[in-house]
Parts: structure tokens; sequence; C-alpha cells
């Protein structure tokens, strides 16, 4: 959770998840392009102003764009091919399909600026009715501009070593579905863990500024950094299928810079309110099949589990050898 890019938009529109990367992020990365600079809210530039270790603009460079151009249009063919398998997973039922709605013209309201996408993929698109001309680029359907994006980010994160992350849910899974492996090709499987964050349950009711005060507050950030660094060797052991008995310490020093985490969080939480656990889920690459145990916890802390397994196509695009970054999906409105 420390070396971060977000997708799908230029910046993270819903306050509350807002809140959440301020207080629970080290850099997140967002992917703007030049002439994407002129439409930025004024909430994103205060909040730079007052916390500038926090966003950090990153611009799409021709590598990325060419892969994730690629990519996407190797998975949107699929689709088109088969879009009945698909359909259900944007919620689309009946006699029209995803395919249907994306080459409806009124639902091509999301725009992708130029910078973000290869000329190719602006050819295949218009030429299968899937998108049209706009002032900064194209216009394309929400789902589609979605996982447009979601390969944007994928590609970043394997070049500059980020990890993307969405509040977006529903991306996260049509990303992974449209490189789900059906066929007898090289594959590589991923693992879903699931870590605790903890925010106030009012958190709708505490001011942007308040925690924007509380990152800038002596020590947050120290242990801020505390709880990344023993969360990322938590990952890196479950990666490695190296987690037994023998981790006690592993999981003492977990327990104790998550204990200093929720302390800060209690600081802004309001008197005689507790805390709610947003579930932050981290996908992780294995390079051999996976034998740690899924949904059951080994002896000694159910921490120490996956929450899901799946199997994807190794190779997206010809370029493409392995997925080097983790990826992240949370999702504010489950706090329980």
């Amino acid at each position: 959770m420390n070396n971060l890019i977000y997708y799908p938009s230029f910046e993270i529109e819903d306050e509350n998840w807002l809140k959440l990367a301020l207080l629970y992020f080290d850099k997140v990365h967002l992917i703007i392009p030049k002439s994407g600079d002129k439409f930025l809210s004024d909430q994103l530039t205060r909040i730079q102003d007052s916390t500038p270790n926090l966003f950090k603009k990153i611009r799409p460079e021709k590598l990325e764009v060419n892969e994730s151009s690629r990519d996407a249009t190797f998975a949107i063919e699929d689709i088109i091919r088969c879009p009945e398998r698909f359909s259900a997973d944007f919620g689309i039922s009946g006699s029209e399909t995803i395919v249907d709605k994306w080459q409806n013209k009124e639902t091509q309201l999301y725009e992708l600026f130029h910078e973000k996408f290869a000329s190719f993929f602006k050819d295949f698109c218009i030429e299968n009715r899937l998108a049209h001309e706009s002032n900064n680029g194209i216009k394309v359907s929400k789902e589609l501009a979605d996982i447009y994006m979601a390969y944007l980010a994928k590609s970043f994160g394997d070049q500059c070593d980020l990890s993307p992350v969405t509040d977006k849910r529903r991306i996260d899974i049509i990303s992974n579905r449209t490189n789900e492996s059906i066929d007898e090709i090289e594959t590589i499987q991923l693992g879903l863990k699931v870590i605790d964050c903890y925010l106030p349950q009012n958190i709708d009711r505490i001011p942007l500024e308040v925690c924007i005060e509380q990152r800038n507050s002596k020590n947050f950030m120290n242990n801020l950094h505390g709880f990344h660094n023993v969360v990322n060797e938590l990952y890196d052991a479950i990666k490695d299928q190296q987690l037994n008995e023998e981790n006690l310490s592993l999981m003492k020093r977990y327990e104790k810079a998550s204990s200093l985490i929720r302390n800060d969080m209690k600081n802004i939480a309001r008197a005689g309110l507790e805390l709610g656990a947003i579930g932050v889920g981290c996908w992780i690459a294995f390079t051999n099949p996976i034998t740690l145990p899924i949904g059951i916890g080994i002896a000694i802390d159910s921490m120490l589990a996956l929450d899901a397994t799946m199997t994807i196509k190794k190779q997206w695009s010809s370029s493409m050898q392995k997925i080097r970054s983790k990826r992240f999906i949370t999702g504010i409105e489950k706090m329980a």
C-alpha cells in the first residue's frame, strides 16, 4: 500500500475513499495527461498543497500506452467474439449484449484522452462502432473506458513497479475475467489476500481537513510506514509460500503495527464511536502452483489464509513476461 497507481479516473472522486487514501496510503500516482491538467478539481490542488507527499502525477508514455492498447484490444476482441459469456459480468441480461450497449452512441459518454491510447486502438474502436471522436480523444461507454484504464494501470505497474489500486470492485472482477484462462496455454495464478484497515465509523462526517491534519501530525507517517513494511513482508511470505507456524514474529509485528495505526484512527473518531473495518484486497502473482490454504487459517492465525484464487493467461501481450506488481481493490462502503 505504499507505492500505488490509481484508476480509472484522473483523481479520486469519492470523498470517503479519499480519506482512506490520506490515512492509509503512502504515495498514490494519478494517470493524468498534460491535456488533462486543466480538468483537475480545486480539491485535488488543495490536497497537493497541504500534503505534497500523497499524490504524484504520472504521464502516459509510449511504452505503457502501446502495451495497454494492445492488451485491451485483445481483451475486447474476445468479448466481441462471445459477448454472451461476459454480458452478465456487466449486469446485462435479456437479448441485449454488452457489445450492443457499447455500440450505442448514446452510451459513449466517457472520454479517453488521446495521450492514453495508441492510434491503432482508436482505429479498432471506431471501426467496431465502439467509440466516436471527441475534442480530447475518443468517447466510449463507461465499461469499456474502465477496462482500458485497468490495462493502462497494469502496464504502468509492470514497467514502474507500482501497484494498481481501484475503489471500483466491478472493474477488478471484469479485468480479471477478460484475462481468465480457458485454454491449454501458459498461465499464472493469482491469490487474493484481504487486509483489514480501520477507519472511524463516522468517517463520512469527519471533515477532509481533519484527515489531512492527522496525516501531517507527528509520528503518523512513521507509524504508517511501519505498517506498510510489515504488510509487504506478509505479502512476500504468502507469495513465496513460506507461511507456517514459525512466522509468529511476523504476525506479532503485524499486530503491533496495526495497533499503532488503530490508535491514530481513534484520535480522529468522535467520542463514543468505534472503528470499522475496511477490507483492502491484494491480488498476488505466484510463480509456482498455490498450495496455501484458501479460506482456512493456518494454526497460528487466519491472517495467513488466502481469500480467493484464480488462473489467468500469463502473457497478456507479447511484451509482457510476468506480472511484477501487486494489484489492490477496496470499497469504502464495505465498513462493518
